[in-house]
């Protein structure tokens, strides 16, 4: 993996040396198969925000059993950490082992929490907000037959037509 990628990718022990450099906005995933809906979703982080950093926070391989299946994730951690690393917009990328995201946010205290609009309630969004973070559901999600495109969707339809035909104009 190339240095600039590396540093990208940190640990709860480098998060105090980057709170106090920038605002923190954070996402987190499984981020298994990235799709445009992802791509979607971190572009609006960073655009809404350009001035913090993003992190994206990222299941460990044994969460995403528990959370998804035996048969997920379809990549490896490492591989997801360098897909989202090799994105510009992304700034930081952290693993985390839960299978709940509010350990690590009581951690980190991101300024702002965006999630998409594939889960029901926001994981963590009393907590951010009970010390004035603000938690924004990202709305402008991709629809294939009235259903939410997720990773989920994907490989449980390998018959079904994924090509968008999206205008990016």
């Amino acid at each position: 993996m190339k240095e600039y990628l590396k540093n990208k990718i940190i640990n709860l022990k480098d998060i105090n040396n980057i709170k106090h450099l920038k605002k923190i906005i954070m996402s987190n995933g499984v981020f298994d198969l990235l799709h445009i809906a992802h791509i979607k979703l971190i572009n609006f982080c960073k655009e809404s925000y350009p001035s913090h950093f993003l992190l994206i926070a990222i299941n460990s391989d044994e969460s995403v059993k528990l959370i998804k299946g035996k048969n997920r994730p379809f990549y490896s951690l490492e591989e997801r950490m360098y897909m989202l690393a090799s994105l510009h917009s992304v700034d930081l990328v952290i693993p985390f082992s839960q299978t709940s995201v509010l350990p690590l946010l009581e951690v980190i205290k991101p300024d702002v929490l965006i999630k998409g609009g594939t889960t029901g309630e926001i994981e963590g969004a009393q907590f951010v907000e009970s010390y004035g973070g603000k938690v924004i559901r990202y709305e402008n999600v991709i629809k294939i037959n009235q259903e939410i495109l997720s990773t989920t969707r994907i490989l449980e339809n390998e018959d079904t037509d994924f090509h968008l035909g999206l205008n990016f104009k």
